[in-house]
């Protein structure tokens, strides 16, 4: 574990693999995200920057965790600054 996060050429992603229910929560820094849909991604560098997870709510919370080197091509879909892209 200590190579992957040591390593920064490697990124994160979180695929929401059901909707957002009450008490189901990521934090970025000061950001909470909630009420996502199933399918939204959530991209952040969690090299540098604080985050948490939880799920407080009564359902599970079933989430996909990629890791994986950058690529030029996906550091082009970050300078989409928010661009939605369907796959």
């Amino acid at each position: 574990m200590d190579d992957i996060e040591l390593d920064m050429t490697r990124t994160r992603l979180f695929v929401t693999l059901d909707d957002w229910r009450w008490g189901q929560f990521l934090v970025m820094g000061n950001y909470n995200w909630t009420q996502w849909k199933a399918g939204d991604v959530m991209w952040f560098d969690w090299h540098d920057m604080p985050h948490a997870s939880a799920n407080a709510g009564h359902f599970p919370r079933p989430m996909l965790k990629l890791t994986g080197f950058k690529t030029p091509e996906f550091e082009q879909v970050l300078k989409g600054n928010g661009t939605v892209i369907n796959v």
